[in-house]
């Protein structure tokens, strides 16, 4: 058995050994995450159009073919970064939490998970607002699936009002309003920086942000004082609350 094994020192023990698991398969997912990472900052300094595979492929260190050999072209390449950004504000158990949390505390939690992405990641706020203003959010249109933490949020409103402690709002208006209040932080920061004389991004200002966006969302939700009068629904509140499964007659 030993001679029979030593006779073929160079061939593996089965093809698919090694993809499963192995070193190639953890290469590929490294050369792939350097690709989309390089495409990433590309993408948000030129666009689309203005981004080349040629530039890519250098920033990632990989040959153009190589590029083509994981997405077929450029627009493929677009369309994964944008679902990798989205899919990045909100993981999976984390989400799982917050949908355990009082409204109040889920609302803060998803608050903070927005706004401290835009943080971490600069290019998030340059591609969502490129792809809003340049091209009509059409490639978002194109991946076909709610971006979670927009589902996520409604749903948070929508049960907070169903246990009285929020106020009827509508949940659509209400999450471009936390979207606009994020994103003017960090796209407009020189500008702000003049009227306030203060870095925007250091570590003090930006807490100090986050709490005041949680702090004026969190009070414009929450029910009114005891003998205040309650709001009617927006008159689309309940046709959108449909969309994302949160529609009230299913709650009987």
């Amino acid at each position: 058995c030993m001679a029979a094994a030593k006779s073929q020192p160079g061939k593996q023990s089965g093809s698919g050994t090694r993809s499963r698991g192995g070193p190639r398969v953890r290469d590929s997912e490294r050369t792939r995450r350097k690709l989309l990472d390089a495409a990433e900052t590309i993408f948000a300094k030129n666009g689309l159009e203005g981004a080349s595979t040629e530039a890519i492929a250098r920033r990632a260190g990989v040959s153009k073919t190589m590029l083509f050999y994981y997405f077929h072209n450029k627009e493929q390449l677009y369309l994964e970064v944008l679902r990798r950004l989205f899919e990045a504000v909100i993981d999976s158990a984390r989400a799982a939490e917050i949908e355990n949390m009082p409204p109040p505390d889920a609302l803060r939690a998803i608050v903070q998970e927005y706004f401290d992405i835009h943080h971490r990641r600069p290019t998030y706020a340059e591609l969502t607002i490129r792809e809003t203003m340049s091209y009509g959010g059409k490639y978002l249109q194109k991946l076909k699936y709610d971006l979670p933490f927009v589902g996520q949020l409604m749903r948070v409103l929508r049960r907070g009002e169903l246990e009285g402690q929020f106020r009827a709002v509508d949940p659509l208006k209400t999450t471009i309003s936390l979207i606009g209040m994020t994103k003017i932080v960090f796209t407009y920061r020189q500008a702000m920086e003049r009227m306030l004389e203060q870095d925007v991004l250091s570590s003090e200002a930006i807490a100090e942000w986050r709490d005041h966006i949680v702090d004026l969302l969190l009070n414009g939700v929450v029910t009114c004082p005891e003998g205040g009068s309650k709001p009617d629904p927006p008159e689309s509140h309940v046709l959108r609350d449909t969309v994302y499964g949160t529609d009230p007659g299913a709650e009987d």
